[in-house]
C-alpha cells in the first residue's frame, strides 16, 4: 500500500510512479497512553498536542486522527522520532520542512551538548570532580587536526596503563565535544602538552607504581579510533598490582546489605509458604492427593488411585475447557452426585459460571456413561459359582444367580396428565422414577433397569426390563413378595425364590417358615446395597426435575437413566456391604 506524508507542502510518498520503493519511513501521530500512570499520560498527551500543532492541518484533531495520517522521515533530523520519553531530543517533534515558518526551535545543540555531559560523567566515573595525579605523570600529545565533514584525532602511545586507557578516550571526548561545539576551529595542526591538572580520577593504588612520565608521540590520522602500543613487560607487571591490590581489599557487607539479604530471604520463604496454603485451598490434583477421608467424602471412592485410574479412562473423551482441566471436570461431577451440592456453590467454588457448570456436568456424566456403563456386567455362571459365599451355598447351594429388587427417585410433578398418571406412586406417595437392581451373592451390581413410572409394579418391570433373558435354566433368583414371576422365570426352567404367604391362613407352617427366615435372611443384601447406592450418592435422595426424564437426543435412554447407572458403577468400584474385605487387604494409595 502506497503511503503518503500528510505534512503541508509535503509530496512525499512511499512508491514513486514505476513503483520503486523510495527509501522512506512513515510514523503515526504518538498514541495518548492513559493507563500507564500519571507521568506517562502527561508525556504522551504533550507530545500528541505538539505533533498536532507541528503539522498544522485544519482536520487533524486530538480525538480524531486517521490511521492514514503519516509523518515522513524527512522532518525529523535522525530519520526517525525519538522516544517519546525523552523532550529535549529535537526529533521527539517533527520540525523539519514543516510548510509553515511558526516553528519552534530545534534544541539539537542543547540535546547533543546534554549526551556528552552524560558521557563524559560515565567515562569519568559518575558526577564527582576527578581528582589530579601525581605531578611526576606528564603526557605529552600530538593532536593532529584538520577540519573538512569530519574531524580526525589520533594518539598513539609508547605506554599504557589501564586507567590510562580511559584518560584517552576522556581526552577523546573532550575533544569532539569542542569542535562540535564551535569552541575550536583551526586548521592545519595543533599540539597540545596536557599536564596532570586535566586528567581523570585514577586509583590511587596504580598512581604509587606510576611515577615515570609517559611520552605520547607523533601518530597517523584516524576516524576518532586511538591507537595504543603497550610494552609485554611492563603490561605485565601493572596487571599483576592490580590483581594484587584488589585481593588485598577486604569485602565487606554494609549493614543495609545484610538486611536486605536476610529480609529477600525471609520474603522467599513466606512466598513459598503461602503458595503452598493456595494450593491446598485451590480445588485441583494437591486437594485430593494424600487424603484419603477427603476423597471418600467428595468422591465416595476409597482411595486416590481409584478416582486418578477413572480419569486416566475418561479423560481422553473429555471436552476440552479453557477455565476447568479434565481432573476439575470429574472432580465437581462427583460431587454434585456425592453431596448433592447446588450448581451455584460449585460455581462459585470452581470459578465458572452457572451454564458452564452445568454444562461440564452433562458431558462428563456422558462419557461416563459411555466410558464406564459397562462395568454393571452380568457375570458368567461359573464365575458366580467359584466366589459363591458359604451363606449361599448352605441354603441354596450354587445356584444363586441374582437377587433383585426396586427402588424410587422422586420427579417433579409432570403437567402432562398422562405422564402424571404413569409416574404417580401410591407406595411413595408422590411422582416418582421407578428402577429394578439386580445384585450378585457377592454383593456387586450386575443389573440395572431403564426408569419406569412409579405406577409400574415389580411384576411388569421384570418381565419387560429383559432379565429374564439372561437367566440361565437352573438358576434361582431371589425376589421379594411384589414379584410374583414364576411363571416367567419357568419360561426359562428357572427358579424365583420369594418369601411365604398366609393365603388366607392365620400364620405360616414351620417348614414354610424356616424357608422365609433363610431367604429374608439372604435376600436383605440387596437393600443394603440400594440403601448404599442412596447413601453414598446423595443425589438419588433429590427430587430431579422434569427435563432429566426426557429421553436424550439420539438415545432411547434419559438423563437419569445416564446418573443411575454412574452411580450403580462407582458402587461396584467400592468394597461389597455383603462380603467383608479381607483384613490383609489394603488399599496401596
Amino acid at each position: 500500500m502506497v503511503r503518503t506524508c500528510c505534512v503541508i507542502g509535503c509530496n512525499v510518498r512511499s512508491y514513486d510512479r514505476h513503483g520503486n520503493k523510495l527509501g522512506l519511513s512513515f510514523y503515526a501521530f504518538p498514541t495518548w497512553k492513559q493507563f500507564q500512570g500519571a507521568q506517562v499520560s502527561d508525556v504522551t498527551k504533550q507530545r500528541r498536542r505538539a505533533w498536532i500543532a507541528a503539522v498544522r492541518r485544519a482536520d487533524i484533531k486530538f480525538c480524531s486522527i486517521s490511521r492514514y495520517h503519516l509523518v515522513c522521515s524527512r522532518h525529523f533530523h535522525s530519520g526517525k522520532p525519538a522516544y517519546e520519553m525523552d523532550q529535549t531530543n529535537p526529533d521527539w517533534v517533527p520540525t523539519l520542512h514543516m510548510g509553515h515558518s511558526e516553528i519552534r526551535t530545534s534544541h539539537a545543540d542543547r540535546h547533543r551538548r546534554r549526551t556528552q555531559r552524560e558521557q563524559k560523567k560515565a567515562l569519568v566515573g559518575g558526577k564527582q570532580q576527578p581528582h589530579p595525579p601525581p605531578q611526576s605523570l606528564i603526557l605529552k600529545v600530538d593532536l593532529s587536526v584538520r577540519q573538512s565533514s569530519h574531524t580526525f584525532l589520533s594518539i598513539h602511545t609508547t605506554l599504557m596503563y589501564k586507567p590510562l586507557k580511559n584518560f584517552l578516550v576522556y581526552l577523546h571526548s573532550l575533544y569532539w565535544t569542542g569542535f562540535h561545539n564551535g569552541a575550536a576551529k583551526c586548521e592545519g595542526e595543533a599540539s597540545a602538552e596536557v599536564t596532570t591538572e586535566e586528567q581523570p580520577e585514577m586509583d590511587t593504588t596504580e598512581e604509587q607504581h606510576h611515577n615515570n612520565p609517559v611520552i605520547l608521540s607523533e601518530g597517523q590520522i584516524c576516524d576518532g579510533h586511538v591507537e595504543a602500543e603497550v610494552t609485554g613487560a611492563d603490561a605485565e607487571n601493572a596487571d599483576l598490582r592490580e590483581r594484587q591490590t584488589e585481593d588485598q581489599r577486604p569485602t565487606i557487607d554494609c549493614v543495609r546489605c545484610v538486611q536486605s539479604r536476610a529480609e529477600i530471604n525471609r520474603l522467599l520463604e513466606e512466598n513459598r509458604k503461602l503458595k503452598s496454603l493456595l494450593d491446598k485451598t485451590e480445588v485441583n490434583e494437591n486437594f485430593l492427593q494424600g487424603d484419603t477421608e477427603k476423597v471418600k467424602y467428595y468422591t465416595g471412592l476409597t482411595c486416590f488411585a481409584i478416582f486418578m485410574s477413572v480419569l486416566d479412562n475418561v479423560k481422553a473423551f473429555l471436552p476440552a475447557s479453557k477455565k476447568l482441566s479434565h481432573f476439575q471436570m470429574l472432580l465437581l461431577t462427583l460431587m454434585r452426585l456425592r453431596l448433592d451440592l447446588p450448581v451455584q456453590h460449585l460455581s462459585y467454588l470452581f470459578n465458572v459460571s452457572h451454564k458452564t457448570l452445568s454444562s461440564v456436568f452433562a458431558d462428563t456424566i456422558d462419557v461416563l456413561y459411555a466410558r464406564l456403563g459397562i462395568l454393571v456386567h452380568w457375570p458368567e455362571r461359573h464365575c458366580l459359582q467359584a466366589t459363591m459365599p458359604p451363606q449361599f451355598m448352605e441354603t441354596f447351594g450354587n445356584r444363586v444367580a441374582i437377587i433383585v429388587d426396586c427402588f424410587e427417585i422422586r420427579t417433579e410433578r409432570p403437567s402432562n396428565l398422562k405422564a402424571r398418571a404413569q409416574t404417580y406412586s401410591h407406595y411413595k406417595g408422590t411422582h416418582t422414577m421407578k428402577y429394578l437392581i439386580g445384585i450378585t451373592p457377592q454383593g456387586a451390581i450386575s443389573f440395572i433397569s431403564k426408569g419406569w413410572g412409579g405406577r409400574a409394579s415389580d411384576k411388569h418391570i421384570t418381565e419387560q426390563c429383559g432379565i429374564l433373558n439372561k437367566l440361565l435354566p437352573g438358576d434361582v433368583v431371589l425376589a421379594d413378595r411384589g414379584f410374583d414371576i414364576r411363571d416367567a422365570v419357568g419360561m426359562m426352567c428357572a427358579e424365583v425364590k420369594i418369601p411365604g404367604f398366609t393365603r388366607g391362613f392365620c400364620q405360616l407352617d414351620a417348614k414354610d417358615i424356616e424357608n422365609t427366615r433363610a431367604i429374608a435372611h439372604l435376600r436383605i443384601h440387596v437393600e443394603r446395597v440400594i440403601g448404599s447406592l442412596r447413601n453414598k450418592f446423595k443425589m438419588l435422595h433429590t427430587t430431579m426435575p422434569i427435563r432429566s426424564l426426557l429421553p436424550c437426543e439420539g438415545e432411547d435412554v434419559t438423563f437419569l437413566d445416564k446418573i443411575v447407572r454412574v452411580c450403580c458403577v462407582l458402587v461396584n468400584m467400592c468394597p461389597s456391604v455383603v462380603v467383608k474385605p479381607d483384613i490383609h487387604e489394603t488399599c496401596s494409595c
